[in-house]
């Protein structure tokens, strides 16, 4: 039988390189590990509860390189566990410290959820979520594309091949490197596309993409089943398209999940009222409530908070979002459109770390997909509709350059705030593929000390451009509260690469030296080949 319509539901989790070992803490840090110990962790709990329990489901993550290479960094590995015995500490800090009868339950359930996350961390993933991933995707119930090694709004590099060719192939490589297989489906970072991209993505494996909906309905040609199947570009490339409709309803207010009062304050917490002393390991060195703590109470509300009605609450709302999809479903096929694929895009922020009850919400939509048949989950992959003569073969189309950002352009990424930040990256790219090029022709001729120094020093100035490539600098520079973190952040990776093209020549002790430092500081992609920021001659 043939569902009336397959729904592919995708998860979006980008955050860039956020790790400083340099300090205890940081505030840019601990974001991370609130998005860790939030979203991602509660998330992979579920899933993997859900597939223990042979609940059938298909759900896609897009997980960005730089988040992957977070979960499989060292130093933050032992920072999350930290984190989350933090919070649990905190939790039972304040069972002692409360008497009143309204909030000690509460405070044991977080009690117990801290514990059981710290668990399955430590004991069950060894702290290893990259694996806890790839199980999931090898078992079928969750399909993974990969994306550009570290954020880069690809159009905006056009002018240089080697850009586009490198951070395409390193985050590929990377992706094999984390599962074990060279990947076929690729994340656009924000959809940010243009046609000139797709041989960039086929010299590298690449045969589906994702774009936001209005690089197919600003076009010139329209498919009859217009965003809700797959269509093809002129080079072959597969093209599967974000349905606005969907993806944007989990943000109405009247959808539920972002305003009920039996959800979950985000901000009143229980640490203001507590002693400096009990919360002493929650504090930095100038005294600041650091994140972690525990919201007590209601939204809009000054009642204590009680998780089994919010939960209730995401369930009702899951009941509703099922509804809308089954009533969109049958529109679509009213219209005559068979088998009709949904992507459903979402970030996954909003599931744990932006809205609390986003994990019972999700886990409740997964279990009620399965108990009917109208309507399929699907993986990206599977959007293509089945063999049939009914069914439309894929038309080829010419989608037009686009984002799912401001404007639905570049602009987000290319203002007056951050236009002056293109020149510093294309003018190293080039100084970094002269390097790169005189190196491969002189190393055989090279002492093999100074081979290495000059090889690990051209690693680490790939490593800091892709950081400095970052599309989140961009963005986080046109917000004035974020502008100052986003152009320090910037200005450090060029200055760390400029600080490496003046250790390359010699290999003497003090330059070693601080070569080890900058390694230390941002050893993303451990196994980053020296040749990597290169490109072919068919560019």
């Amino acid at each position: 039988m043939i569902s009336i319509c397959r729904n592919a539901l995708i998860l979006h989790c980008h955050l860039p390189w956020l790790r400083h070992a340099e300090s205890l803490h940081s505030q840019e840090e601990d974001w991370w590990l609130d998005v860790l110990t939030d979203s991602l962790l509660p998330l992979l709990e579920m899933l993997h509860r859900l597939r223990d329990e042979k609940v059938p489901f298909k759900l896609n993550l897009v997980i960005s390189p730089t988040v992957l290479a977070m979960m499989r960094d060292p130093l933050l590995q032992k920072r999350a566990e930290a984190h989350l015995e933090r919070n649990l500490h905190l939790a039972l800090t304040e069972i002692e410290r409360r008497t009143d009868p309204e909030k000690r339950p509460l405070l044991q359930w977080y009690a117990d959820h801290y514990h059981r996350l710290h668990h399955y961390y430590q004991q069950r993933w060894q702290g290893d979520l990259v694996a806890a991933l790839a199980d999931l995707r090898d078992s079928g119930q969750l399909e993974i594309p990969a994306s550009a090694a570290t954020h880069a709004i690809l159009p905006l590099f056009l002018k240089s091949p080697t850009v586009l060719h490198s951070q395409i192939k390193i985050g590929c490589d990377y992706y094999q490197e984390c599962f074990g297989q060279a990947p076929e489906l690729f994340w656009l970072p924000d959809c940010a596309y243009s046609p000139a991209l797709d041989p960039y993505l086929q010299a590298n494996g690449i045969r589906h993409i994702l774009l936001d909906e209005h690089a197919l309905s600003y076009s010139k040609q329209i498919p009859d089943a217009g965003i809700y199947h797959p269509t093809q570009s002129p080079t072959g490339m597969q093209i599967s398209y974000r349905d606005v409709r969907s993806s944007r309803e989990l943000l109405k207010l009247e959808a539920g999940l972002l305003h009920d009062t039996r959800y979950r304050q985000a901000y009143k917490m229980s640490g203001e009222e507590t002693p400096v002393n009990g919360l002493q390991i929650h504090l930095d060195a100038k005294q600041h409530n650091r994140g972690g703590a525990l919201k007590i109470q209601r939204m809009d509300s000054e009642q204590a908070y009680d998780p089994a009605l919010g939960k209730k609450a995401a369930q009702q709302h899951a009941q509703q979002f099922l509804k809308a999809r089954s009533q969109q479903a049958t529109q679509l096929k009213a219209q005559g459109i068979q088998t009709p694929c949904i992507l459903s895009i979402y970030e996954a922020e909003l599931f744990g770390h932006w809205r609390f009850e986003g994990i019972p919400f999700l886990e409740e939509t997964l279990r009620l997909f399965a108990q009917q048949n109208q309507l399929e989950l699907s993986s990206v992959s599977q959007l293509s509709p089945p063999p049939s003569a009914s069914i439309t073969p894929v038309n080829t189309v010419h989608p037009i350059p686009c984002s799912w950002g401001e404007g639905d352009y570049f602009e987000n990424w290319l203002s007056q705030e951050n236009a002056w930040i293109y020149p510093h990256l294309l003018r190293r790219a080039e100084q970094l593929q002269r390097t790169l090029s005189a190196l491969q022709q002189n190393i055989d001729g090279l002492p093999d000390q100074l081979a290495d120094h000059r090889s690990r020093c051209v690693s680490q100035m790939t490593r800091e451009l892709l950081l400095a490539q970052s599309s989140d600098w961009a963005a986080y520079m046109r917000q004035a509260d974020t502008r100052p973190y986003a152009t320090q952040r910037f200005e450090k990776h060029l200055e760390n690469f400029d600080l490496l093209a003046s250790l390359y020549s010699s290999n003497e002790q003090a330059n070693t030296r601080q070569l080890l430092t900058i390694q230390k500081q941002n050893p993303i992609f451990p196994q980053l080949d020296w040749q990597a920021f290169t490109t072919t001659s068919n560019f």
